[in-house]
């Protein structure tokens, strides 16, 4: 959802831990559910999984991430034991008349409406996502249909500039670069905290890319070359929105917005031979070539 395609790893723990879930419930003939029901038998019989929490033991961190109250054919013969014989036959005492009477009446009705009765006994399907069966991946495509991701920000990666240079932009845009500013929020002792290009701002991602006296230089130069308005940018997000003002036509827009990150990728090259080489640069060397 606008990054490298990695899962949340609580949502992959949860889609693993939930095919124990699945196993339990399919694979009955195994000597492990024997083992798991014979160990946490004694709670409700319509429990999705047996578990005992006095146990403490891998199980029991297995049900936590995965149970939810779920239920079987069996477990209609447990819930309405008064008009409902063990044997699954009905067993009418009188029409219901009292209010406790009539609310299991409805409830019972609730429970068997969505119910096709066939021949066999009860098993378990997997009706998630559409797919015929159940796995790791399917479970996993739910989880992300149900997580919010309305308020996050999602870049647009460019496909004709080389993979470094949007990497490049798609950090600095959650300042995950190693500036100086980053380094000492991470808890890193650096002294000298100051731009070397200008020894006045700091060494950080909205000054090397927006005010540095280097990026103002470049942006001009840019704006000049593509004849298009000149930059006004206050943030790194305003440079990776840049090609969207203005009316521009499609290959006006990706052209502009790869040449922006191509260019940041140069900034920052030139920011970082500054500060280790002592070599200075300016806007007249950025080229293709060095990409």
């Amino acid at each position: 959802m606008g990054g490298l395609g990695l899962h949340s790893l609580k949502d992959i723990n949860t889609a693993l831990l939930s095919k124990w879930g699945w196993r339990y419930k399919t694979e009955r003939d195994n000597l492990w559910v024997g083992v798991i029901s014979a160990i946490h038998s004694g709670g409700s019989n319509w429990d999705f999984v047996p578990l005992k929490k006095s146990l403490g033991d891998v199980w029991c961190n297995i049900v936590a991430t995965i149970k939810r109250p779920i239920l079987d054919g069996s477990s209609i013969c447990n819930l309405f034991k008064g008009v409902v014989r063990g044997d699954g036959l009905w067993l009418w005492r009188h029409d219901p008349v009292t209010t406790s009477e009539r609310t299991e009446w409805n409830s019972l009705i609730s429970a068997l409406d969505a119910v096709n009765l066939s021949i066999g006994a009860d098993k378990w399907l997997w009706v998630g996502n559409g797919s015929e069966c159940f796995s790791v991946k399917a479970v996993k495509k739910i989880i992300d249909l149900k997580n919010d991701y309305s308020s996050r920000y999602v870049m647009d990666w460019c496909k004709w500039v080389p993979l470094k240079c949007n990497i490049l932009v798609w950090r600095a845009e959650m300042d995950r670069i190693p500036t100086v500013e980053a380094l000492v929020r991470r808890g890193m002792p650096i002294s000298d905290g100051e731009c070397k290009y200008c020894e006045v701002g700091p060494d950080s991602v909205v000054h090397l890319f927006t005010t540095y006296p280097l990026a103002l230089g470049l942006w001009e130069k840019i704006s000049l070359w593509c004849r298009v308005m000149n930059f006004y940018v206050f943030s790194f997000r305003d440079l990776l929105e840049i090609q969207e003002q203005g009316r521009r036509r499609v290959s006006e827009r990706k052209a502009l917005h790869g040449i922006t990150i191509a260019a940041c990728w140069f900034l920052w090259k030139a920011r970082n031979n500054l500060r280790f080489n002592g070599k200075r640069s300016n806007g007249e060397e950025v080229g293709f070539y060095d990409l």
